[in-house]
């Protein structure tokens, strides 16, 4: 396209048609930069297109994102929630009582076992007899000893000490029926007191569960249930941001690998303009695609590596948020080049 300024209307704009036109100058003035404009729209995309070369040539920049690590609270039993005791934004400690769940099924199962150790216990009870029978037979034994000195005396009757050896065989009877009728019962009663009480350890540990605790020192980031909710083993009760350092993760492209060294210095810049130094922390840590926020309308969204960065600073307060957006800048190939170290040869 080839816009010439040259006709009879540029060299002589004073004149219409043999008549004199005193705004001529203005309206053939507007008319050149009438076509300026178009030619600079037509050729505002390439322009654009040359200056995002030239900008990727001499500035290397990455997306990249704050990332707070979140521990996941779960329910370690199935039961109804009672009671959440934080809010959101709370700081809570490592013990800190976070939520109380009910489980009445657990409760009746652990007053069953009761009635069970209860019944369990009557049952017991015939040891006790038996020890009770063993003494009233070491008593008759004792009394016949001593109505046999009594009778040798003659103080006794033959009659008391045969009464007294009777009464001697009727407890062995008695203790002789017990042992064979409890033997096998008082088998079964220990190994059914040992059940019971494993049993009970078990139940018990699982209502002690019921109570869920911090395990760290941090903020709830969330609350993810509410009071009167059943859950089941699993569900995220709430989440918590622990108390640390953030990390910076940043997204190269896989042809950018050369970047990802240790050591290798970088510029972030958060949405407020600040800028912080930091270092690459090592190797990628991964290969992934790029979260939505961070994809470019241009691309991007392709797998990038996965890299971590090292802060030399602290992060700015507001920006110490999960998935805070950052911008990483990196040294040009030729700055690179330059601040490499070289031995005496140049090599």
């Amino acid at each position: 396209m080839k816009v010439r300024f040259s006709s009879r209307k540029e060299s002589n704009p004073t004149e219409e048609g043999g008549l004199r036109v005193l705004y001529a100058p203005g309206k053939r003035a507007a008319y050149r930069l009438r076509w300026y404009l178009i030619l600079l729209l037509v050729a505002t995309p390439f322009l654009w297109f040359l200056g995002r070369i030239g900008w990727e040539v001499l500035v290397i920049e990455a997306p990249g994102q704050v990332v707070q690590p979140i521990t996941e609270i779960r329910a370690l039993e199935a039961g109804r929630v009672m009671r959440i005791n934080p809010e959101e934004h709370d700081q809570v400690s490592p013990g800190d009582e976070l939520v109380q769940l009910d489980n009445p099924a657990l409760r009746a199962k652990l007053a069953s076992l009761d009635t069970l150790a209860t019944a369990n216990a009557a049952t017991a009870a015939g040891t006790r007899q038996k020890a009770a029978l063993e003494r009233r037979l070491e008593r008759a034994r004792n009394r016949v000893e001593s109505l046999a000195e009594l009778v040798q005396q003659g103080v006794a009757t033959q009659g008391e000490f045969q009464a007294a050896e009777n009464e001697v065989d009727a407890r062995e009877n008695e203790l002789a029926a017990l042992e064979r009728t409890s033997a096998e019962e008082i088998m079964d009663t220990k190994a059914l007191t040992t059940r019971l009480e494993r049993q009970r350890a078990l139940v018990e540990q699982q209502l002690a569960q019921l109570t869920i605790h911090s395990p760290v020192k941090g903020t709830v980031h969330a609350i993810e249930v509410v009071a009167g909710e059943n859950v089941g083993p699993g569900t995220t009760l709430m989440r918590i941001e622990p108390m640390g350092e953030p990390r910076i993760h940043l997204y190269l492209d896989t042809d950018q690998i050369d970047l990802a060294t240790v050591g290798q210095p970088v510029k972030l810049q958060f949405p407020d303009g600040q800028w912080l130094d930091a270092r690459i922390a090592g190797h990628p840590i991964d290969v992934q695609r790029r979260p939505p926020s961070l994809r470019s309308a241009f691309g991007g969204d392709d797998q990038s590596l996965l890299v971590a960065a090292i802060p030399e600073g602290t992060i700015p307060e507001r920006w110490r948020v999960n998935e805070a957006p950052v911008t990483a800048r990196f040294p040009n190939a030729l700055t690179r080049w330059f601040s490499e170290p070289r031995g005496i040869d140049g090599q």
